[in-house]
């Protein structure tokens, strides 16, 4: 490992550590009020909104400590470049609608499972997709995607499998970054097993890093991808059938998620090779694992 490398290696982890620390701390917060420890005069939701920052409110400084103001400025541009080919945006946007319907039909042939709403998501798709977009993939895929990712990949770019293992430790990072979630009464994670949604969090990561790195590293694609993630969560509620039906839980639609989509993950290993999820090695210099 060179000294650019180590060097990434040093910052990537400092922003690991600030960003879980800084969640942790104030997503605990309500953890606590929910069961009962302690009590509070402010309202929850402004600790929740604080700690959902931490992936952009550490990279963007951490950028410009280490890249100055022009790093700071790439990074930003990132995440308005559509500038890759055309032909992702067809996963972008509808491989997890996919994985979602699929999955759906598949668990209501074994359980219950609520109702598709098409009013409700008339009536609320311009609003959740403003909110999902600007207010949780902004906050976070210019950190986990923009600023990790990149600096992993260079960290691990002597490895075999510089990409994968590069997903896997993001993967595994942003799903401990959720973990208060799981001990706050009322939220949907309360009602998840958190290790189906950890291996959940580490395949979805690959998807997120083949789309990344195909899309020229577009921050843009992440931010999509992201959103449409938290949509398909939203409204075809296979993961929200423990507040439809108390007695079920979510554990079945996890399970039929996971496996489609590891299925996926596996398919696209073997197309696109596990150095870098890009099946164009002509695309490969194009492809910058520069920081900047």
């Amino acid at each position: 490992m060179d000294e650019a490398d180590d060097s990434d290696k040093t910052h990537v982890t400092i922003f690991f550590v600030l960003t879980i620390a800084w969640t942790w701390l104030l997503w605990g917060i309500p953890a606590l009020e929910s069961n009962g420890l302690i009590s509070i005069s402010i309202s929850s939701d402004l600790f929740t909104a604080l700690g959902g920052l931490s992936p952009i409110l550490v990279a963007l400084p951490m950028t410009y400590v280490t890249k100055g103001r022009e790093g700071v400025v790439r990074l930003l541009k990132r995440g308005a470049d559509f500038r890759f080919e055309k032909k992702w945006w067809i996963p972008l946007l509808f491989l997890v609608p996919a994985v979602f319907l699929i999955s759906y039909f598949i668990v209501g042939m074994l359980q219950t499972v609520p109702p598709l709403d098409f009013e409700r998501f008339l009536q609320r798709f311009p609003m959740q997709f403003f909110y999902f977009f600007f207010g949780v993939a902004v906050a976070e895929e210019f950190g986990w995607r923009g600023f990790a990712l990149d600096r992993l990949q260079t960290t691990f770019r002597n490895k075999k499998h510089t990409a994968v293992i590069s997903s896997v430790v993001l993967g595994l990072m942003w799903g401990f970054w959720h973990l208060p979630f799981f001990f706050t009464t009322g939220t949907s994670q309360a009602g998840w097993s958190f290790w189906l949604f950890l291996w959940l969090t580490v395949m979805v990561s690959i998807l997120f890093t083949w789309l990344y790195n195909n899309t020229n590293r577009s921050v843009l694609s992440a931010l999509v991808f992201h959103t449409t993630l938290n949509l398909c969560i939203n409204f075809i509620p296979i993961f929200l059938i423990h507040f439809y039906y108390p007695t079920l839980t979510t554990d079945l639609a996890f399970l039929v998620v996971n496996i489609l989509v590891t299925v996926i993950v596996m398919t696209i290993l073997a197309y696109s090779g596990t150095e870098r999820l890009v099946r164009n090695h002509k695309e490969l210099g194009s492809i910058s694992l520069s920081t900047g």
